[in-house]
Order: structure tokens, then C-alpha cells, then sequence
């Protein structure tokens, strides 16, 4: 499902209308399967992600339509 979004609309919500984001991890790329705007602002990523990553943080790069997130960004993990 792929809706309109409205500005200035305290409700929204849909997949995002480009191609999923791209993401690596420890320099590992991640699979992602679905991107979803819950809210405005707050989106969820379902992502699967390498199976060899290391205990602790490990760095993360998600790129999407040209952009990027700061770096710095980590996803913890406990095996």
C-alpha cells in the first residue's frame, strides 16, 4: 500500500512510495524488506540482517532517494 502524504496531517501512514532503502552493517550489506511510515516522522524498517555480526555495536548506513543518515548511527547486538 502506497498512500499520499499530506502536509501538515498529524495522521499519516503507508510504505514509502521510492524504491526500500539500502542498508549495510559493520560494512555488511542488510536486506530490507519493508519500509512503513507509521506516524509523521517515525517510519519502520523490517530488516534482516548478516548472520556473522559481531556481539556489541556495530555501525550502521542506510541510504534512501539520495540521502543518508548520519554517521555515528550503531544497532546493538547480542547473540
Amino acid at each position: 500500500m502506497t498512500s499520499t502524504l499530506t502536509p501538515g496531517s498529524i495522521f499519516q501512514s503507508g510504505s514509502l512510495a521510492a524504491a526500500l532503502p539500502t542498508m549495510q552493517v559493520s560494512g555488511q550489506q542488510a536486506t530490507v524488506s519493508a519500509a512503513t511510515l507509521i506516524s509523521p516522522g517515525l517510519y519502520q524498517l523490517n530488516v534482516i540482517l548478516p548472520s556473522n555480526l559481531q556481539n556489541g555495536d556495530n555501525a550502521i548506513t542506510l541510504q534512501y532517494d539520495g540521502l543518508s543518515i548520519p554517521t555515528g548511527a550503531v544497532v546493538a547486538i547480542q547473540n
